[in-house]
């Protein structure tokens, strides 16, 4: 009996087996639509025409691509006769994806000009990508101190104040090594470049502050509420020596890059800026787009 359901088991593998490998051979040889490999199709800073767009979508198409995505790129190409996000050029785009559907391929779009994330020139400092930067005064108290705080660091023309606090100040002056690079306020574009270190050492143990140069966070004192919008501030100091951190908020600088049409990079954790830079650009070409918007 056993031996009886070992064979009709084996059977039944085998046959499975042999059914499956027929369509899977088949579907090598003609990948179905949604097996259809991607590719980048870098437009090379305005030099694209009618003409060209056809035959490479054509080509594509031959060759089995099922779908691409369009990068405008300025990298090391002399400028062409079509300004990136001109008139003429979002015509092109518009005929790009007519083409695309005849050819039954589909279209995908950067979500900005370059290689890089989602910026242009339209967004503006207040929506562009942060960084928390801070000014550093020191006082000795007790004392009636008034004055206005030295502003941090500000990039874009850009700053807006969050917090003023304020703690004993550590005797020492003990720092996190490498604390810009690791917080990223410093680092170059890129890893392989001489002089960027591809990534920090994993360390087994972590250096030990010294009790002395620990802030408690007991004492440190949030004095926001007592500086006005100019920055001055006021405050009855307690004896002792005493940091002051003005803190705020201002940009990066970051830009897209390498891009025909350059802007700063907008700010991801701000919906209010992401919309603004979506409206200014996708939402354009998903207009143009029309009816093939979607597919």
């Amino acid at each position: 009996m056993i031996q009886r359901m070992l064979v009709v088991l084996l059977l039944s593998i085998f046959w499975t087996g042999t059914a499956t490998a027929e369509p899977l051979a088949e579907d090598f040889a003609r990948p179905p639509k949604d097996a259809r490999p991607w590719v980048y199709w870098f437009w090379k800073n305005g030099n694209i025409s009618r003409e060209g767009i056809t035959a490479d979508l054509e080509a594509m198409q031959r060759a089995g691509i099922g779908g691409m995505i369009v990068m405008e790129v300025a990298l090391s190409t002399p400028r062409g006769p079509v300004p990136f996000f001109s008139e003429p050029w979002r015509k092109l785009f518009q005929h790009a994806v007519a083409e695309a559907d005849r050819l039954g391929l589909q279209i995908s779009m950067n979500s900005g000009p370059g290689w890089t994330g989602s910026g242009g020139a339209w967004v503006k400092p207040e929506q562009s990508m942060q960084k928390v930067v801070f000014s550093e005064t020191r006082i000795s108290g007790p004392q009636r101190y008034e004055a206005v705080l030295p502003q941090p660091e500000t990039l874009c023309g850009f700053y807006r104040d969050i917090a003023v606090l304020a703690f004993p100040t550590p005797v020492g002056d003990f720092r996190i090594a490498d604390i810009r690079e690791k917080a990223l306020y410093e680092r170059g574009p890129i890893s392989s470049q001489p002089g960027v270190r591809p990534a920090f050492p994993a360390v087994a143990d972590y250096e030990t502050v010294p009790q002395a140069q620990v802030i408690p966070l007991t004492r440190i004192v949030d004095l926001t509420a007592k500086m006005d919008a100019a920055g001055r501030l006021a405050w009855d100091a307690p004896a002792g020596a005493w940091t002051i951190l003005r803190c705020g908020r201002t940009s990066t600088g970051q830009t897209n890059r390498p891009a025909p049409l350059a802007g700063l990079e907008c700010d991801k954790l701000d919906p209010a800026a992401l919309d603004a830079h979506f409206r200014q650009f996708t939402a354009a070409l998903l207009a143009d787009a029309g009816r093939h918007a979607g597919k």
